[in-house]
This record gives structure tokens, C-alpha cells and sequence, in this order.
């Protein structure tokens, strides 16, 4: 095989593995995007908070938990089916959950001193 033959060659696979990896960066449909799965979580970190100090039975906190999560999911137009999917696909992206986990943390850090 000449030079030329295999610097084409060459060329060809590199550009098919540049498309190629640029379609795994798609987000599925039916994802959260980032930004705004990064606010569900704030909110459902400061209801679990919300809840863990409430003096009340174990199934009522449940309960309450479960409605107020409900009007989360609501508020940002989603459901707990499209939010689990999120997380999990998240959870299997590495550093894209490293991220909106580090979101989290610093929005509630940032809560948390203000009081």
C-alpha cells in the first residue's frame, strides 16, 4: 500500500471517530438537561432537610415527602419517571454527574451560610 493510500486511509477513520464520539455527547430525549437537573436537586435536598427535622411519624414524613416532591417535579414540568431516568443517566456520565453533584453542594453550602 503507497503513502498517500494510507494517509487517506488514515484520514477517513480519524474524521469517523471524531463524528462518532461527538454523537455520544448527545443528551437522550427525555434527559433533564444540566442546569435544570442540577435545580430539582437543590430542591429536593432542602426538602429532605425540610423533612428530617419535622417530628413526625416515619410513613407520614413519607407521605409528605412524596406530595412535596410531587410539586417539585411539577414546578420544573417533569415527573419522577423522566427525573429518574435523568439521574441514572447522569450517574452513568462520570464527570457530567461530578459536576451538577458539585453544583449542588456549593448552591447549598452557599444556603447554608446565609443563614
Amino acid at each position: 500500500m503507497n503513502t498517500t493510500l494510507k494517509k487517506k486511509i488514515f484520514k477517513i477513520i480519524a474524521l469517523l471517530a471524531v463524528c462518532f464520539s461527538c454523537q455520544n455527547n448527545n443528551v437522550p430525549d427525555g434527559v433533564i438537561a444540566k442546569d435544570k437537573m442540577t435545580k430539582i436537586l437543590i430542591e429536593i435536598h432542602n426538602l429532605e432537610a425540610k423533612i428530617a427535622v419535622q417530628n413526625m411519624p416515619a410513613d407520614s414524613s413519607k407521605m409528605y415527602y412524596y406530595k412535596l416532591q410531587g410539586e417539585i417535579f411539577k414546578s420544573y414540568q417533569t415527573d419522577s419517571s423522566q427525573f429518574n431516568k435523568s439521574f441514572k443517566y447522569y450517574l452513568g456520565q462520570g464527570t457530567a454527574f461530578d459536576n451538577i453533584y458539585a453544583a449542588v453542594v456549593d448552591s447549598l453550602s452557599l444556603q447554608e451560610a446565609k443563614k
